[in-house]
């Protein structure tokens, strides 16, 4: 499906599913729409990140988006949770990797790679800091240089 795309008559959808009239659309509406007229998920997540990126640089509509969000976190616990969840997830792996990659590096006589370390991440995600960091005084630099450098787990 061709992308949404804001033209000077308003919002239109390709295939004409969606023509709103008019130069402005409010976040409230485009909010309700949203929320309760049935779409396909990439039309929805199109309309939404349309609205996040307009008028960014407004004070004022961010602190309103800033709200909006708020009261629907306040009202969706679960989601709330899972944003929480994640966010602790994400923490837990980067206090895992720190000492990781500090490690990798001394064992590896030089810097690790931004590609290197993400490969790191996605590892520990996938095995464990344990098992990974074993890795380092089970194997030679050479062995754990090649290592770091395959995709898949090898």
């Amino acid at each position: 499906m061709p992308p949404l795309r804001r033209c000077d008559a308003g919002i239109s959808i390709c295939p004409s599913t969606l023509n709103v009239v008019g130069s402005e659309v409010p976040d409230s509406w485009v909010l309700d729409m949203v929320e309760y007229l049935p779409m396909s998920t990439a039309v929805r997540d199109e309309l939404l990140l349309q609205q996040v990126a307009a008028k960014k640089d407004d004070p004022e509509i961010e602190a309103r988006r800033q709200h909006i969000l708020r009261v629907f976190l306040e009202h969706s616990p679960e989601v709330r949770q899972e944003i929480f969840d994640k966010g602790v997830v994400e923490g837990e792996l980067k206090g895992e990797l720190k000492p990781l990659v500090r490690l990798f590096e001394r064992r590896l006589s030089r810097a690790l790679a931004p590609a290197e370390r993400a490969q790191l991440a996605q590892r520990v995600r996938e095995q464990g800091a344990e098992r990974v960091g074993d890795l380092v005084l089970d194997l030679t630099p050479d062995e754990l240089a090649a290592w770091l450098g395959t995709t898949n787990g090898g």
